[in-house]
């Protein structure tokens, strides 16, 4: 059979999105099994009506506002500005189209036109100046135009050209279309089709007041009158659309990839026609703000490459998504929402146990049918089917109940002992039950002998029983231990054996006969006599686990506190393995249509058909999911960096980001658009340059850096979508961070040299330091050995002489004159311990030491006092001042001079009375001594005495310390010897 070009090129597009599209709207949902979601101010988005929706190749949606054009990335708006000094229209954005190049073509309400391509902008100044309604462009590079109330426009190779028809008078019509075959059409009275060689349109089909047209998936042309009726313009004859009759106010109709026909109302919300290819005319589905649209005034409609609907409103934006979750929200009147346990039997029936009773449900191809409740008014707490019995075994807080599905639904009563709280039901391969009751602990009960009840265990917080492969009875309880029964004997596990220690809620034994355990602080897999825990220090979701169940190709379905989660069993494996592995799963939450987290009260909380959907309980109703595989994982979404900006200031980004020099903080915001689950897209960045490794910040969509160095880095950012994954390409940008003027090249050879000189001058000043200092020490020394000298000329030479004369007279002595011999000996005696003590003075007086202006005055008393002797002249010691402390080789120096002139006053002035002053002053330190005797001659003031160097050892001394000595003495009157040292030679500084 041969297919027509048209139809074929059809059927292609309808494949190619069929394949793309993986999530697209299942036309076998109804409307509101849709997972639908708002946005209007509270959530970010600006006030205005959304009259047009685009979606880009970058991945971004597009739409008008009052503050501008927007993007949103499916977690965020932004407002889109163009590159440098660009500008767009402030006008109010009436119409969105994305081209064939790639390219966003927007209409304003003042009929300009602008055009955005790689973030630059053209824009046109068109022939008319009303509302653009639609904009649309062909293969050929043509676009079209279409205005408000009416009036068409073609640009071609960079012309506008009015339409008009052949009487001259501008075209009426009501809508724009392009079909699959790339024909434009226009309706109005009627409809037309563009015909390229006659440059003109040609009417087709009916002659009523068309308002809008669309192609269905059999390739027909229809078209919505203003009356509110559905037609077929072009194609063959169908009553598919006989139900859609008087519809108010219809704007446009629309058809989304899986075929379903909506039709957007201007004041009464959605409709809709399910795509089920059923014969005869097809039910109208409603959807409006009743319904949660967030307006009845429906503007626009837009599907985009993940199959989602986006409808715009006069109050906000609406998405339709298919969920991967369907949902029980709310049983009959008959029953609790609460469910409270769940099991399925093999003839396709599900049973919930509820407070209420017990409710049984059915699969109607997809739809799960309510059929009827038993046990009314009894709560239902735990449900067991037994195979070999093909019994369901339901324990209520009235007894144990069994009732055979496929023979009658009458239940029957067993004679089991008052239960309270029996949560969970169990049966060994003897034949005898096990039930947890929380109230009244394990209870061991054999149909058998029924009148022969045991009470395993006495007590409270029993809440689940198992029995595994090897017929062994594994119990859980409240408080996080596990007791397993085997052979009469039982074994405790707890903590110490690697559970978590808290509440067990679940256990499971997998195909490889693996023991499982969910408790309220993570997953616990029995590895011989010992538990291995996992939590979300290793990967999980989160750290409650309530249910274990596994699909039909081995993996992991964990009801969590944070959803419900998917995991292959080998990534535990790789956790063990690897402790720094975490541990990859697929969450479905709340945006996937879970309207509740797991929970429950009994057990089962959880349960698998025979057609391999899994039934969960949650909060909120029941959660159902299909565990057969879920098609192909979505392709990572395009990853964007937005904007860097410096120091609070946006930076260029269409080259090399170059950062002004002393940049404190850099920030770069980036973004992975997706439409579909935007809260589950992760990055993961690093500043190549200074990171070594990749930054994981979940759903943080910054990057933050602090004063970085003078250099070349390169920023690279990836994203992974839901499904887990990874743009490994990402996006990436170069930064250069210019140097300020103290960090460039020169300035540090500057500086190098700089530092270099400063520490060769440093070296030859601490050398010429250090000599000074040792030219210093030996002047010191030399001058110490000068004042020696003089003081063993004036003294111990001069004592030693007298000595040797007074040996020579007893020489002479005492041959003649013993008598008197003896008399000179008893003098030289004397005269030779009178040197001894001089010498042992003059030693003490090396070794001592002045270093504070009271010391100075007690040695110069000392001294004064040893001088004078039993019957010298009178002396006064007067301290003048505050106590200062002295430079240590300056007193000493002080304390010599001062006594060499006290000793001169003693011992050569014959004086009556000796008096010594020292002053200190903030500018000087002044010694003075002053004596009443018979004076110094002037030629001996000016040039001492021959021989002698008492004088002139006083003024080398007080040169050295840079002080002055000065000398007064008149004949028969008095001397006076006055030092005078510089405070900043004599004191030390206050922080010394």
């Amino acid at each position: 059979m041969l297919v027509a070009p048209g139809r074929a090129a059809a059927v292609a597009i309808m494949l190619l999105w069929s394949a793309i599209r993986a999530d697209a709207l299942d036309p076998r949902k109804a409307i509101n099994e849709y997972s639908h979601t708002t946005w209007n101010q509270r959530e970010g988005l600006p006030w205005g009506p959304i009259y047009a929706l685009a979606q880009t190749r970058d991945g971004y949606l597009w739409l008008p506002s009052a503050t501008g054009l927007l993007r949103f990335d499916g977690s965020r708006f932004t407002r889109w500005q163009p590159v440098g000094a660009e500008v767009i229209p402030g006008a109010y954005a009436t119409a969105l189209h994305t081209a064939q190049d790639g390219s966003l073509w927007v209409g304003f309400i003042d009929g300009r036109i602008s055009r955005i391509r790689d973030g630059h902008v053209v824009n046109y100044a068109t022939l008319v100046s009303r509302r653009v309604r639609t904009i649309l462009d062909t293969p050929d590079g043509a676009v079209w135009v279409s205005y408000d109330p009416s009036g068409l426009s073609l640009f071609r190779e960079g012309v506008w050209r009015h339409m008009r028809n052949d009487d001259g008078n501008e075209t009426a019509d009501h809508c724009l279309f392009q079909d699959s075959r790339h024909r434009v059409w226009t309706c109005a009275h009627g409809a037309a089709v563009w015909r390229p060689q006659q440059q003109r349109f040609a009417p087709v089909g009916l002659s009523i007041d068309i308002w809008s047209l669309a192609e269905d998936t059999h390739g027909r042309i229809v078209g919505i009158s203003i009356d509110g009726s559905m037609s077929v313009v072009d194609g063959a004859p169908t009553n598919l659309y006989d139900n859609v009759r008087g519809l108010p106010l219809p704007r446009t109709i629309e058809v989304d990839h899986q075929g379903n026909v909506w039709i957007v109302t201007a004041e009464n919300g959605l409709y809709r026609i399910r795509n089920n290819h059923l014969p005869g005319p097809a039910p109208l589905e409603h959807f409006g703000k009743p319904q949660g649209l967030s307006s009845d005034a429906v503007l626009s409609f837009h599907e985009d490459r993940d199959g989602n609907v986006w409808i715009g409103t006069s109050n906000g934006l609406n998405r339709f998504r298919e969920s991967k979750l369907r949902s029980i929200s709310a049983l009959t009147t008959r029953t609790s929402v609460l469910g409270l346990a769940v099991t399925a039997t093999p003839d396709g029936s599900v049973w919930v146990g509820t407070a209420r009773g017990l409710t049984r449900f059915e699969t109607d191809g997809d739809r799960h049918v309510e059929r009827e409740t038993v046990l009314a008014d009894r709560l239902v707490l735990s449900l067991r089917y037994d195979i070999a019995d093909d019994a369901l075994w339901v324990g209520t807080s009235k007894g144990l109940f069994v009732l055979t599905p496929h023979r009658s639904l009458l239940p029957r009563v067993l004679p089991v002992p008052t239960l309270e709280y029996p949560r969970a039901i169990a049966r060994d391969r003897e034949g005898p039950f096990w039930f947890a009751d929380s109230a009244r602990g394990v209870i061991r009960w054999d149909p058998a002998d029924p009148t022969a009840p045991v009470e395993v265990e006495r007590g409270s917080g029993a809440f689940i029983d198992f029995v595994d492969r090897q017929h062994r009875v594994w119990i859980g309880y409240d408080d996080g231990h596990v007791r397993r029964f085997s052979g009469g004997r039982a074994r405790v596990y707890a903590s110490s054996e690697g559970l978590s220690g808290a509440p067990v809620k679940a256990f499971h034994e997998d195909r490889f006969g693996t023991l499982w355990v969910g408790t309220d602080r993570g997953l616990s897999r029995l590895d011989g006599d010992r538990f291995t825990t996992f939590t979300v220090a290793q990967g999980l979701p989160a750290d409650f686990v309530s249910e274990i169940v596994e699909d039909d190709t081995g993996m992991f379905w964990l009801g969590t506190g944070a959803g419900i989660a998917r995991i292959d069993p080998r990534e535990f494996e790789k956790s063990t393995a690897d402790p720094m592995h975490r541990i990859e799963h697929t969450l479905y939450d709340g945006s996937d249509g879970l309207r509740g987290m797991p929970a429950h009260f009994g057990n089962p909380g959880a349960t698998r058909t025979r057609d391999g959907r899994l039934w969960f309980l949650t909060q909120n109703g029941i959660a159902i999911v299909d565990a057969t595989p879920m098609g192909e994982r979505r392709p990572p979404p395009p990853v964007h960096i937005e904007r860097i900006s410096a120091n609070d200031r946006a930076m260029d980004l269409s080259t090399t980001v170059e950062l002004p020099p002393r940049t404190n903080t850099v920030t770069v915001d980036y973004t992975a658009p997706d439409l579909s689950v935007p809260e589950k897209v992760r990055f993961k960045y690093r500043l190549e340059g200074l990171d070594d490794a990749w930054r994981d910040v979940g759903s943080r969509r910054q990057a933050f850096y602090n004063s970085l160095r003078p250099g070349t880095y390169r920023f690279r950012v990836i994203a992974c979508n839901g499904d887990g994954v990874w743009n490994e390409t990402g996006a990436a940008v170069q930064l250069r961070v210019l140097p300020a003027f103290y960090q460039t090249r020169w300035f540090r050879a500057l500086s190098t040299c700089a530092l270099l000189l400063t520490g060769w001058g440093a070296h030859r000043a601490r050398l010429w330091q250090i000599a000074r200092r040792l030219r210093a020490q030996f002047e010191t020394r030399m001058a110490e050995r000068e004042r020696i000298a003089a003081q063993l000329h004036d003294t111990l030479i001069q004592d030693l002489a007298a000595l040797s004369l007074q040996a020579e007279i007893v020489d002479d002595q005492l041959p003649q004159e013993p008598d008197a011999a003896k008399d000179t000996l008893v003098v030289l005696r004397t005269g030779m311990q009178r040197v001894v003590t001089d010498g042992r003075r003059g030693l003490t007086e090396l070794h001592a030491g002045v270093i504070g202006s009271d010391e100075l005055a007690d040695a110069l008393t000392r001294a004064a006092q040893e001088l004078r002797g039993s019957n010298g002249p009178s002396f006064h010691v007067v301290v003048e001042g505050h106590t200062r402390a002295l430079h240590p080789l300056v007193g000493d120096e002080v304390y010599r001079i001062a006594r060499e002139a006290i000793a001169n006053a003693f011992r050569h002035a014959a004086a009556h009375r000796i008096q010594i002053e020292v002053s200190l002053t903030s500018d000087e330190l002044r010694v003075r001594v002053q004596d009443d005797g018979h004076g110094i001659a002037e030629q001996v003031v000016q040039a001492g005495r021959p021989g002698h160097f008492g004088l002139e050892g006083m003024r080398t001394r007080a040169a050295h310390i840079g002080a002055s000595l000065k000398v007064w003495s008149r004949v028969d009157v008095g001397t006076e010897v006055a030092l005078i040292v510089p405070a900043r030679s004599a004191f030390q500084p206050p922080y010394e």
